[in-house]
C-alpha cells in the first residue's frame, strides 16, 4: 500500500480492512494518493477498522488498544476519522456511509467524483 504504482491499470472497487491504524501515515497518504489514481470514476473505496471522531475514542477498548499499537511501533494508532475524510476529499472521494460495524469497527465508503 506504500508503493507508487499499482500493479493494475484501474479498479472499479477497492476494499481495505484493518490496514490504517498499523501502516504509517506517509503510507496512509500514499494509499489515497493511489486510490485517486487507479479507482475509476464513480468507484468505491472502503475502509474497515477503528477511527476516532472529533479528537476522542469510541471506545476504552478503543483506547486501550491504540496504546498497545503505539508500545508495539511509534507509527501506529487509530486514525482520526476528520484526517482520512480530508484525504479523501483532496483525492476527489465523496463519503456516501459510514457504517457502525461490531468490535467498535466502521465501515467507511467513498465514492470517486
Amino acid at each position: 500500500m506504500c508503493q507508487e504504482k499499482w500493479p493494475v491499470e484501474n479498479c472499479e472497487v477497492i476494499f481495505t480492512a484493518n490496514s490504517l491504524h498499523i501502516m504509517p501515515w506517509f503510507c496512509v497518504q500514499k494509499l489515497f494518493a493511489g486510490v485517486g489514481t487507479y479507482l475509476r470514476q464513480g468507484g468505491d473505496f472502503y475502509i474497515y477498522g477503528p477511527f476516532n471522531y472529533q479528537g476522542e475514542f469510541t471506545s476504552a477498548s478503543n483506547e486501550a488498544f491504540d496504546l498497545r499499537l503505539k508500545e508495539s511501533a511509534s507509527h501506529r494508532g487509530i486514525r482520526h476519522f476528520e484526517d482520512i475524510k480530508q484525504l479523501a476529499g483532496d483525492t476527489s472521494l465523496e463519503l456516501i456511509d459510514d457504517f457502525v460495524m461490531p468490535a467498535n469497527n466502521r465501515l467507511l465508503h467513498f465514492r470517486k467524483n
